[in-house]
């Protein structure tokens, strides 16, 4: 007895010690996966990252490894970011909220952060603030009120963005309470600050005022040192001045306050807060027509940041330098330097702009390409869902088969069999028919999948289609621009010379044939049905008309088709007219609805 007991024993403690060494070589074996993502991150392989990274993450789920996977889901998104792979990221944040957060022990507040950093850029204000809030949730129960101070004032700057000041106002000033309970000076100075700049904006400036001058006091003050928080002094003072030149008796308070902020950030590479103290101070000396002030404040500005320019750190935002530059001149009458400055401005901001433009449009496309494949892996499901009921059916209608075989073989009755016969017979015809229910319902959900892959296409179409007419209306503005300045009474023949060529530029760049023939392929390929079904009913329709109903049924208004097609609104507006006629149609019916209702 005590011999097998001892065997017992040891078999227990052969397992336990098996399943530990299988446990640490699987970890071993993640651990390397992190080392090989790691190293291609390193090497700057974009696509081997996703690969290696795609295999770690299948590993850490295979082996419920959710603490790691969730941390490295933070980094990875960081290397997303910096490369401007929106795709991959909002990928794994999607995967991590839906599969990760949920569980004990997995953190996911960098994760929240971090999609709620997304969705702002978009305008996407109350998702953003719903992660926010969930953030918030956790911190409280953690009871860590430094965080909790963060959480309330990004909550209140995004209802701010979004409109809702009531709220915006209830957050910050939730904040400035979290900060003050927990007596930590940085986010009582910070909370100060935001109610500041809350207040300025609605504008109740005394409000406003108080709460930078209780900030101010807080930092001169015995307790805390100044040289600790100088700059955020400088922010505070500066704001405060922002204020300040806007009263007749404190305006030369404000303009010090000014300059303090200017030269302390210029000094210490806070290039960003120089150049809005700059702009708020150039625009008070031009409103009282004081130029030559104003475009020392900016130049001054310039030349300080010629060195930081040339550093690949530099994240200055040049564009409203250079726009006050141009209007400081215009209204001196330097001409020659006026059209510099406007070429550096106009540059800088087409770049700026485009790039935010794009980076928005990766964004919605990623989140909708996020949400599609969400719905079309469920359809996809649906389809294996109904394939193995199918198989189950067919392989019970096999079975019947064997059965009646079996049946005969065993000699069965004659009476019992024919029961039996009418019994098996009535279930096929039942299986039959779920066979072909069950048929019709996967061929519905493929033709909703191609619907969804429709819609995802024609929503491609009609960003592309705006995008065109959006670069036609810029070249249109810059164009109409700057006539205007050729046609102003000057001598300088030169610069006169130098606007035509732009003008001729402008005229050479108006359309982007590639694009139009590329975006006509398009419009041909998604409405070949449409366009055919249109030839087929109403022949006297010319190809003009058919084109013009395909743009017409994406969406598009008079003046977008106009800009496509390079003719005028008015031109559209008869050719919508000429079409209403052909086709028949009452002034009551809406030609769109009725253009999309011809499949």
């Amino acid at each position: 007895m005590k011999r097998s007991s001892l065997h017992i024993i040891f078999l227990l403690g052969f397992l336990f010690v098996l399943s530990e060494s299988t446990a640490q070589e699987n970890y071993d074996f993640i651990e390397q996966k992190w080392i090989e993502v790691k190293n291609n991150i390193e090497n700057d392989q974009l696509n081997e990252v996703k690969a290696s990274f795609d295999e770690f993450a299948k590993l850490s789920i295979r082996n419920k490894q959710d603490t790691i996977l969730s941390a490295a889901i933070i980094q990875i998104g960081n290397y997303y970011k910096d490369q401007g792979e929106y795709g991959e990221r909002i990928k794994w944040y999607q995967f991590a909220l839906d599969s990760l957060c949920q569980k004990e022990g997995v953190s996911c507040f960098d994760i929240r952060r971090e999609f709620a950093d997304i969705y702002a850029f978009i305008e996407q204000y109350e998702k953003a603030i719903n992660l926010h809030k969930a953030n918030l949730d956790v911190l409280i129960t953690e009871k860590n009120q430094e965080a909790v101070s963060l959480e309330y004032s990004t909550i209140a700057t995004n209802y701010f963005r979004n409109g809702d000041l009531e709220n915006s106002e209830k957050y910050y000033l939730k904040s400035l309470t979290s900060a003050q309970q927990n007596e930590n000076t940085f986010y009582t100075l910070l909370s100060y600050n935001n109610l500041g700049f809350f207040y300025s904006q609605i504008p109740n400036y005394s409000e406003a005022e108080k709460y930078y001058l209780k900030g101010i006091e807080m930092i001169e003050g015995p307790e805390n040192p100044s040289q600790y928080y100088k700059a955020q002094l400088a922010l505070l003072k500066g704001n405060l001045g922002g204020n300040y030149i806007k009263n007749k008796e404190k305006v030369e308070l404000g303009i010090r306050f000014l300059n303090e902020d200017i030269n302390y950030n210029l000094e210490n590479n806070g290039h960003d807060l120089a150049i809005n103290a700059a702009v708020e101070l150039t625009k008070y000396y031009y409103e009282n027509k004081q130029f030559k002030q104003a475009e020392e404040t900016l130049q001054n500005c310039l030349d300080r940041l010629e060195e930081p320019k040339k550093s690949k750190t530099f994240t200055g935002n040049l564009v409203p330098v250079y726009y006050w530059l141009f209007k400081v001149h215009l209204e001196q009458q330097e001409n020659q330097k006026a059209l510099f400055y406007f070429k550096e401005y106009d540059s800088l901001k087409t770049n700026r702009d485009e790039a935010r433009e794009e980076r928005r449009f990766i964004i919605e496309k990623s989140l909708l390409e996020n949400i599609l494949n969400v719905q079309l892996d469920y359809q996809n499901q649906q389809i294996q869902l109904k394939n193995k009921e199918n198989e189950v059916l067919q392989e019970k209608n096999n079975h019947f088969f064997y059965r009646l075989i079996i049946g005969i073989v065993s000699f069965i009755t004659l009476a019992i069999l024919i029961l039996l016969y009418s019994r098996k017979r009535i279930s096929l015809m039942r299986i039959n028919k779920e066979l072909a229910e069950n048929k019709f319902e996967v061929e519905k959900l493929e033709k909703e999948k191609t619907k969804l892959e429709l819609t995802y296409k024609n929503k491609d179409l009609t960003d592309f289609a705006i995008d065109i007419s959006r670069k036609q209306d810029v070249l249109i503005d810059v164009k109409s621009k700057l006539n205007e300045i050729l046609n102003n009474k000057s001598d300088l023949d030169d610069t006169k010379k130098e606007i035509k060529t732009l003008i001729n530029y402008t005229n050479n760049n108006m359309l982007v044939d590639e694009q139009l023939k590329e975006f006509q392929e398009n419009i041909e390929e998604v409405n070949y049905k449409f366009l055919d079904q249109l030839q087929k009913r109403y022949p006297e329709l010319t190809e003009l008309d058919k084109n013009v109903c395909g743009l017409i049924r994406l969406g598009l208004s008079n003046k977008e088709i106009a800009t496509m097609r390079n003719v005028s609104y008015k031109a559209i507006r008869m050719s919508r007219y000429r079409i209403r006629k052909k086709l028949g149609l009452e002034k009551e019916v809406n030609l769109v609805e009725f253009l999309k209702s011809i499949e």
